[in-house]
C-alpha cells in the first residue's frame, strides 16, 4: 500500500504507466510518475517546461535482506534539444544538473 500525505491527496495528476517496466507495483509506479509530476509544475517553470522531455521508463524496487538494505531505482530517459544546450551545442550543465535533482 503507498501512503500519500494529506498535502498531497487529491492533488496528484492523472498518469499513463503502460510503458513503464520494473519490478515495482503498478500503484507504486503510478505514485512516482505523478508525484514527480506535480513537482515539474506547469510550463510557465523551468522545472515544467524542461521537465516534459523527460520520460519515465523503469522502477525497480529490491526488499530488504540480511545482508543489504533496502534498495529501490527509478530510471528515466530524455532526449536532448536544442533549447537544453549551451553555444558548443552539447547539453549545458545546468540542465544537466536539473536531471540529477530531480
Amino acid at each position: 500500500m503507498i501512503y500519500i500525505s494529506e498535502n498531497y491527496q487529491g492533488r496528484l495528476p492523472q498518469v499513463d504507466i503502460t510503458n513503464v517496466q520494473g519490478n515495482a507495483s503498478d500503484d507504486a509506479k503510478r505514485f512516482i510518475w505523478s508525484l514527480f509530476k506535480l513537482f515539474l509544475g506547469g510550463p510557465e517553470w523551468f522545472g515544467g517546461a524542461v521537465g516534459a522531455h523527460l520520460e519515465f521508463v523503469e522502477a525497480n524496487i529490491w526488499e530488504e535482506t540480511a545482508s543489504e538494505p533496502a534498495k529501490a531505482q527509478t530510471v528515466f530517459e530524455a532526449e536532448v534539444t536544442k533549447d537544453m544546450c549551451n553555444a558548443f551545442g552539447v547539453l549545458h550543465g545546468a540542465c544537466a544538473a536539473y536531471f540529477v535533482d530531480q
